[in-house]
């Protein structure tokens, strides 16, 4: 049984082992006591513990004497040091860090110092120091002593943790693409420059967007569009002076900072700079010589209410949209005009969304007559918005901005869906035509949606035309989803001919029924007045529908001597204000047989002439009838 002992020195009595018998130890005094041996298995045992624990890790203990200096130095400290044991025991640790450290970290220092100063206990504090040349990073914590006779700590080289780090930083904060810094650096570097503006200074911020970047990607290839959007960042870059910061904002946008000590006059003509300057040559990549242009929108922080990084981009932003809006290779500047106009586009945004949401949108339908027999052929739809305040509001309020956000998919689909269920009720040869748009047609899901409203509405798809505009047979895409609702019978009808992107020569490859002439050369169909130039035009038109086999519409007829020009020229049909105003779904059927009835009562009172004859005895003018 082991019995308490004395200690020479104090004649107290304790457990077996004794503190005093530490202190010996260390010292290397020479123990005479019955407990020595278990006293010196004890210290081996820690002193293994120690080394296995600096030995198998990047972690070393640290301990000072009273007066600072080290007096446990490990061969894991001399080794991430550089320094000896000899020289170490001769330093304090603020010794050490100081000989260490490089002239730009000095700041880094401040916490630790001021904690050794004033006897205060420090954590994880993280320095960078140089050794033996290389850069290195230690994690030091450390407090005082219970006995207050110096200091004990740990501490850890985490170099390859803070490179790794530093490296996944520098990955979050940088375009993978192009190697310029990406919009998370860009709010941190707007963030810290607007908390570091002076008086007299200003925030001067440019965005820059590559004039129909997408026709590149479309026409060459992805492949090519990225270089592209590389050499124009190293051409962005190599023309930035001390002051300035770029930065790619995602897609085909890139940003500029200006020197903020700059004047809003002298920002601009430097922003101006970068515009020409950048896209002053073409680019030749893979043997493509590339002439591109940019839009500019660009602001300071002066024109602004609030300033953070989030309204500076936004300024900017709006300021770009405005330079679109004037057309290519052009620079605007933010103004708080372009705020509220912002900020009505948004309110329309929402009232469109809850129009759609409440079903406020109605079809008006405008008879389509036969030119050479006067039979009705079918109904063109006319979409209207019947606002909540009783007003009946036209496509034109509406239908830009519903197709800027992708509202025109969803307002198209329902359209389509009235429309084969009204044209259901009427009677089976009567077709009706219908507006879809090119981002409709290009939508996911257009065919099954039109699929779902002919099965649903058990409309014969032969009485469907799908009215498109040039733009939408440009694309290859939409060429081929129209393709294939042809060939479930619908008609496709090219709207407005005459005033997009394609001519004659085009026609033979359009997947088209009708051609509807625009209401433009149909206005200078007039008689004495009519233009030599639109006369011509239409004549072709109809000329080589016939020869491709394709009907011809006129739209916008308001007089009989339009009517009789477009038949001598050979058109098909025609709608407009001669014949009648569009009318709500309600009317088609009351307006139906009270033409039908009308015409009966002409037949009946006065031989009938061959159509064309009684077409060009029609009187010179007469009102049209007006809604």
């Amino acid at each position: 049984m082991a019995s308490s002992t004395t200690s020479p020195h104090s004649g107290m009595t304790s457990c077996p082992v004794r503190s005093d018998l530490w202190d010996w130890g260390f010292r290397g005094e020479r123990l005479h006591h019955p407990l020595r041996h278990l006293a010196d298995a004890a210290r081996q045992n820690v002193e293994l513990f120690l080394n296995d624990f600096e030995g198998g890790s990047r972690d070393w203990i640290w301990e000072t004497r009273a007066d600072g200096t080290l007096s446990h130095v490990s061969a894991r400290f001399c080794s991430v040091s550089g320094l000896t044991a000899r020289e170490l025991q001769e330093l304090t640790l603020r010794d050490v860090i100081e000989r260490l450290s490089t002239e730009d970290d000095g700041g880094a220092y401040d916490t630790i110092f001021a904690a050794l100063q004033h006897r205060r206990e420090f954590y994880a504090q993280v320095i960078p120091l140089t050794v033996d040349g290389q850069r290195r990073w230690w994690l030091l914590t450390g407090r005082m002593r219970p006995d207050g006779g110096g200091w004990r700590g740990i501490g850890a080289d985490i170099t390859d943790v803070k490179t790794s780090q530093d490296r996944v930083d520098r990955m979050a904060r940088t375009d993978a693409l192009t190697g310029l810094p990406n919009r998370y650096a860009l709010n941190s570097e707007l963030t810290e420059r607007i908390a570091a503006l002076r008086s007299g200074e200003a925030i001067h911020f440019a965005i820059l967007d590559m004039d129909n970047f997408k026709a590149v990607n479309d026409s060459l290839g992805h492949p090519l569009g990225d270089k592209l959007l590389v050499a124009v960042g190293q051409r962005i870059t190599s023309m930035l002076n001390d002051g300035e910061f770029s930065a790619r904002l995602g897609g085909d946008e890139f940003v500029v900072i200006g020197d903020s000590t700059a004047s809003d006059e002298s920002a601009l003509r430097r922003f101006k700079q970068f515009q020409s300057e950048v896209f002053c040559s073409p680019f030749r990549i893979d043997g493509s010589v590339l002439e591109i242009t940019c839009s500019l929108g660009l602001t300071s922080s002066r024109l602004l209410e609030t300033v953070d990084a989030e309204s500076v981009v936004a300024a900017a932003d709006l300021a770009l949209y405005g330079a679109k809006d004037l057309g290519r290779n052009r620079v605007k500047c933010y103004s708080p005009d372009l705020r509220r106009r912002a900020t009505a586009r948004a309110h329309s945004v929402r009232a469109i969304t809850s129009a759609l949401a409440n079903h406020e949108f109605e079809v008006f339908y405008q008879p389509q007559i036969s030119v050479f027999d006067d039979e009705v052929l079918g109904f063109e739809a006319l979409t209207r918005w019947r606002h909540p305040d009783g007003m009946l509001l036209p496509p034109e309020d509406y239908i830009e901005l519903a197709e800027q956000t992708g509202l025109i998919v969803q307002l198209g689909h329902e359209v389509i869906s009235m429309v084969c269920h009204a044209a259901a009720t009427w009677p089976e040869h009567l077709t009706v035509s219908v507006n879809v748009s090119p981002r409709q047609v290009l939508s996911n899901g257009f065919g099954t949606a039109l699929h779902d409203c002919l099965v649903s509405s058990r409309l014969n798809p032969r009485r469907l035309t799908l009215e498109v505009s040039e733009s939408a047979l440009v694309d290859p895409d939409a060429r081929a989803n129209l393709a294939r609702a042809r060939s479930t019978g619908t008609r496709v009808a090219l709207d407005d001919f005459g005033t997009g992107y394609s001519s004659l020569a085009q026609l033979s490859h359009m997947p088209v029924d009708e051609i509807k002439i625009d209401r433009s050369f149909v206005d200078q169909l007039r008689g004495r007045t009519e233009s030599p130039t639109a006369n011509g035009v239409v004549g072709s038109v109809i000329d080589l529908a016939r020869a491709l086999g394709v009907l011809t519409l006129a739209d916008g007829v308001e007089t009989p001597s339009q009517l009789r020009r477009l038949a001598a020229l050979g058109c098909d049909a025609y709608q407009g204000l001669l014949e009648s105003p569009a009318m709500e779904s309600s009317a088609v059927l009351p307006y139906l047989a009270e033409r039908a009835a009308r015409t009966a009562d002409e037949h009946a009172g006065r031989a009938v002439l061959p159509p064309p004859l009684r077409l060009i005895n029609l009187p010179e003018e007469t009102p049209p009838r007006r809604p």
